[in-house]
């Protein structure tokens, strides 16, 4: 399948074009002789673009989409270097590809963290940003009990009245001052990355997750199951992975694959530490519609001030599906809404008015 070798290549480290620009970025799709600026999409955990591939058939912008993906995969970043390092050589390689603005945006999850930094310090240094999409960034600024984030996560998981609760709570917090613009420069030691890599590579359930979300994005019987590990000890268990993805793709980097399970929790950890800061700039927050819709945009309106929200459906699942068996729980739409055909195409007509009249409707 098409989706698969996309996967592949970006697993490998592969580029797909020869254009000598930065090796973060992935073209997604071209748009032959137009000289409209294009649209960024930064990668989500795991540091591929994969999660946008979808997105990327569906949409018909007039401009190229580039995905921007973790350096990381190929060992040219280490896990250890601040945050503002980190988006910095996103900037770098924005920049290479269009030197100033007007820049667009676009990022999903736990990308939600770089695309906020990105787009706060392109303004920073004089840059239009015109628009900063962002696609359902849970778990935002959840550090601890004392920031909004993690009670706007953790009620994900709670009662109707609670979560109402929490959105009411969330929204009253636009009217309470908020202080000195927050340091986003946290940063790992090599103990603890190597404390969490041995944790992540030897988690049955994180494991798990990662392959159900490799199905969705390639179509193939990546998801893993309890039987897969049986017989196996934990510091066995990468190997089970790397056995799937032999059988599946056996052209893809088995070091790429580690890279790609080990990249998850840091851009995770990464997105929990991060204190949001005021921005300015127009944004949209597209939600998928769930239980949870309005927690994200209760977590954000206080400090963007620009900010528009959409609410789009998520479809059921296709009959004979195994997406419906995949265990998301009650993040589910979160995890789906990517790769679910009703949800992508109605962000990808959205984005098209979006992006032809430059600013969100009125």
């Amino acid at each position: 399948r098409l989706l698969a070798r996309q996967l592949a290549r970006i697993m490998r480290g592969a580029l797909v074009d020869d254009s000598g620009l930065s090796p973060l970025l992935v073209p997604l799709k071209q748009s032959k002789g137009s000289d409209q600026a294009p649209l960024f999409l930064i990668a989500s955990a795991g540091g591929t673009t994969g999660a946008y591939d979808k997105l990327a058939d569906a949409v018909d912008l007039g401009r190229d989409v580039i995905g921007i993906r973790d350096p990381f995969l190929w060992g040219e970043r280490e896990p250890t270097e601040g945050f503002q390092q980190w988006v910095n050589r996103y900037i770098d390689a924005i920049r290479s590809r269009q030197e100033h603005g007007p820049y667009f945006l676009g990022a999903y999850s736990s990308a939600g963290c770089l695309g906020l930094e990105i787009a706060r310090q392109l303004q920073e240094r004089g840059e239009l940003v015109q628009i900063l999409v962002l696609i359902d960034p849970l778990a935002l600024d959840r550090a601890n009990r004392s920031r909004f984030g993690w009670w706007a996560l953790r009620t994900t998981y709670s009662g109707r009245l609670l979560r109402c609760a929490t959105r009411i709570a969330g929204w009253f917090r636009r009217y309470l001052p908020k202080g000195s613009a927050p340091v986003n420069d946290h940063a790992i030691s090599q103990e603890d990355y190597r404390q969490m890599s041995r944790n992540q590579l030897s988690s049955k359930a994180d494991l798990k997750l990662l392959t159900s979300l490799f199905e969705l994005n390639t179509g193939l019987p990546f998801s893993l199951s309890e039987s897969d590990f049986s017989g196996r000890s934990p510091d066995q268990y990468i190997d089970v992975l790397k056995t799937r993805f032999s059988d599946l793709m056996p052209d893809v980097d088995q070091d790429a694959v580690e890279r790609i399970v080990v990249q998850y929790p840091l851009q995770v950890r990464a997105q929990h530490a991060f204190r949001i800061p005021k921005y300015e700039g127009a944004t949209v927050l597209f939600e998928p519609a769930s239980q949870y819709s309005g927690l994200v945009s209760a977590l954000l309106k206080p400090y963007i001030s620009g900010l528009q929200t959409m609410i789009i459906k998520v479809g059921a699942p296709e009959p004979g599906s195994r997406s419906a068996e995949l265990g998301f729980g009650a993040l589910e739409p979160h995890y789906r809404c990517m790769r679910d055909d009703e949800f992508v195409d109605s962000l990808a007509i959205a984005l098209k008015t979006l992006l032809e009249v430059g600013k969100p409707a009125a």
